[in-house]
């Protein structure tokens, strides 16, 4: 399973935008529009950086775990046994009204998806592992990982 990738059709929009606006700018030495093109770019440009993209593989004893960062250049791997796996669980990270309203045009070509899949394990320890994925997906992923919730 691999969360969602890039939005390649925003970018490339942002990108052009941000070329109409640079171009225009310099034609009518209009310093407005050419800080308005920067700031454009430099929007994708963070888009790019703080990408992640997580692969999951499910197998018979353990669930292992790839997540990208920085386009790339990081990447954590994890591999969980099942038999270690004690309560799991999706978190979908949503935005209130005031805070979408602060961050609409960052959430209209660039939307963080902040969600996560949670384990935690026999030893106390959680894992937090980055994934934007449908709530299908996450549905069916949770079905297959086992969940042995201890007696109080």
């Amino acid at each position: 399973m691999k969360s969602k990738g890039r939005r390649y059709f925003r970018i490339g929009l942002a990108l052009a935008v941000s070329v109409i606006f640079l171009f225009y700018g310099i034609s009518d030495e209009s310093t407005g529009q050419i800080v308005i093109a920067a700031a454009i770019a430099f929007s994708v440009f963070i888009e790019l950086i703080i990408h992640e993209m997580t692969t999951i593989e499910l197998t018979q004893t353990e669930l292992k775990v790839n997540v990208s960062k920085l386009s790339g250049t990081l990447n954590d791997k994890y591999k969980i046994p099942l038999s270690e796996i004690q309560s799991r669980h999706y978190e979908k990270k949503t935005h209130d009204k005031g805070m979408l309203w602060i961050y609409i045009l960052w959430e209209l070509y660039f939307p963080t998806n902040k969600s996560h899949l949670i384990i935690h394990k026999d030893n106390g320890r959680t894992l937090e592992i980055p994934l934007n994925v449908t709530d299908q997906e996450a549905k069916n992923l949770l079905s297959k990982l086992p969940e042995r919730i201890p007696n109080k």
